[in-house]
């Protein structure tokens, strides 16, 4: 394993295959489903992850988002977007993880009463549209204002 971070600050970690029981719930409700990368710089973190990965950024297609999905072998693996005015200035570019959940509406309740708070919440088709129950996204910060 080992911890990284890109040039514009986002942190990730590597992990090779083998027998981790850490990934032996993956695709469960409650597990992390999806994650998206958020940046300032496009472009740069393009370059970066296709050389560092060889994914490839396809353009969502007239969905009306503004984003790409990261693919490898042409299966979609991650999401990238551009910060837009909502984010502070000067935030680094960072990795937002997506949990699976049952309940978005109840979950993202959850977070609020526990002490987080929803940033954004969206009704509609979920990039990757694959989904449990009906299609749900919910932004939460939690109390040490990180979003997640």
């Amino acid at each position: 394993m080992a911890l990284c971070s890109d040039p514009q600050g986002a942190d990730f970690g590597l992990v090779q295959p083998g027998n981790y029981p850490m990934f032996a719930a993956a695709g469960e409700p409650f597990t992390m489903r999806w994650a998206e990368l958020v940046t300032p710089d496009v472009e740069a973190a393009r370059r970066f992850y296709e050389k560092v990965f060889a994914w490839r950024a396809v353009e969502h297609d007239g969905d009306g988002s503004s984003g790409a999905d990261w693919t490898a072998g042409g299966e979609p693996v991650a999401g990238l977007a551009r910060m837009d005015g909502t984010w502070p200035a000067q935030r680094p570019a960072v990795w937002i993880p997506h949990i699976q959940v049952t309940d978005c509406d109840a979950s993202a309740a959850g977070a609020a009463e526990s002490g987080g708070t929803v940033v954004a919440a969206r009704r509609g088709p979920a990039r990757p549209p694959i989904p449990l129950g009906r299609p749900c996204r919910s932004a939460l910060r939690d109390h040490d204002a990180e979003m997640t």
